[in-house]
């Protein structure tokens, strides 16, 4: 394995592959490495595989500058790591998620260096069940785990483990930045995380600029609104909410509309226009590609868990999209506020319903939001503002020691793994 002739490169870790994945944070990752590529710096990818056939196959998964390279061993990815090293210099240690990661192998794995730099995407840290869903129906209220609240829910025993056992992962280093994407997500991780309190930087994943001007949109007064549900069609999201509201319409409501669902896990539903979002394969813009090129008016993001960030709103917000969303969804409400695009209503299919209905209000508050609001093209620029957490890491003589030699699966992983995803790798 050979650098891509760069001086210097840098470590991920995070749950899957993230260039064959197309959630928010498989797409800050691609963004992040792209971005660092461009300027000298290469990324040496790590995520846990683990499959069951009978028995737990498991490994560590390689992608190195966006190509993967192979599922290896511990005692494999620590050798690489050291060989890298002896060439090369680490610029540092960037953990995305730990989800999947067994972390006394990840402790030993990242042991050389003594900084990490950690990002808050998702709940996951703060509990087992990473939407913080109260037996996966709703939102429990706060991310601490305490009796009064958690003891009837299924994930509590073991979110009180993982908790622990991340605090373990986490004090093993003499120094840890975390990195979150808003107020709303540092809040929350604060709540369980309170010894790094001070730790803590909220860094948005994008800067916005103004581009050149745009066509004003109008809202033709006889056509159809373009509506969309935007994001994966599970229940964190409020598709449940939205398939419903959509069921409870009028005929004569429905014929006023083209809705769509664009993103994945669409249902079959006569109602809806399933758009699937593949960005991993077609691009991190192609979401917003989409929008405008349906030349959708409104975009539903209605989740019914408070968002750490939210990239479909940022991709709903650079095609000129108006908003609906509701008082639950985090950081999609509080973007909704500051930046005037939309309507918050209550989270429940009779608001959905409600607002839909009336067709005329819902037309004058695009129409009033397209009058008011900038029409210049909306530029999304990479907030690198991590930058200043890379500093080079000293190889230890004593590294690798610790690593046991136990007989590995990883091979047969490797083969697994490439026979599952053989049409994206």
């Amino acid at each position: 394995m050979r650098l891509q002739g760069n001086n210097s490169f840098f470590i991920i870790v995070h749950y899957r592959n993230p260039f064959i994945g197309s959630s928010g944070t498989d797409q800050y990752i691609r963004y992040q490495v792209d971005y660092c590529s461009k300027n000298g710096l290469d990324s040496f990818v790590l995520f846990p595989v683990i499959k069951k056939i009978g028995i737990k196959i498991s490994g560590w998964g390689l992608a190195f500058c966006g190509e993967f390279i192979g599922v290896f061993s511990e005692k494999r990815i620590s050798s690489l790591i050291r060989n890298l090293m002896a060439r090369e210099k680490c610029c540092g240690v960037f953990i995305h998620h730990l989800k999947w990661s067994n972390l006394d192998a990840l402790q030993r794995i990242l042991s050389f260096s003594k900084e990490i730099v950690f990002f808050v995407h998702d709940y996951y840290s703060c509990c087992f069940q990473t939407n913080l869903l109260k037996n996966d129906v709703a939102f429990c209220g706060d991310a601490r785990l305490y009796a009064s609240k958690c003891s009837d829910c299924v994930y509590y025993s073991k979110s009180l483990q993982m908790v622990e056992k991340i605090k373990w992962f986490l004090g093993t280093f003499n120094k840890v930045t975390v990195i979150a994407p808003s107020e709303t997500a540092a809040g929350f991780w604060k709540e369980v995380f309170p010894m790094y309190a001070g730790n803590v930087r909220v860094e948005g994943h994008f800067r916005i600029s103004n581009g050149i001007e745009q066509t004003v949109r109008k809202i033709p007064e006889n056509g159809k609104l373009n509506v969309a549900f935007v994001g994966d069609g599970i229940h964190a999201k409020g598709a449940d909410l939205w398939y419903n509201a959509l069921d409870c319409l009028s005929e004569e409501v429905r014929e006023k509309y083209n809705f769509y669902h664009m993103g994945s896990h669409s249902p079959n539903n006569k109602n809806i226009i399933c758009v699937p979002i593949e960005n991993a394969l077609r691009g991190n813009d192609y979401m917003t590609q989409q929008l405008i090129q349906k030349k959708i008016d409104v975009a539903v993001l209605f989740s019914v868990v408070p968002e750490t960030y939210s990239f479909t709103f940022f991709e709903a917000l650079k095609a000129r999209c108006f908003v609906i969303t509701n008082g639950l969804s985090g950081n999609i409400a509080k973007l909704v506020k500051e930046n005037r695009n939309g309507i918050i209503i209550e989270p429940d299919t009779d608001s959905l319903v409600k607002v839909l209905s009336d067709i005329s209000e819902l037309k004058k508050m695009v129409g009033e939001y397209y009058k008011r609001a900038s029409f210049r093209q909306i530029i999304l620029e990479h907030n690198d503002a991590y930058k200043e957490c890379f500093k080079y890491v000293e190889m230890p003589q004593e590294y690798g020691m610790n690593i046991p030699n136990d007989i590995s699966t990883a091979w047969i992983a490797d083969v697994l793994y490439r026979i599952r995803y053989r049409k994206m790798l």
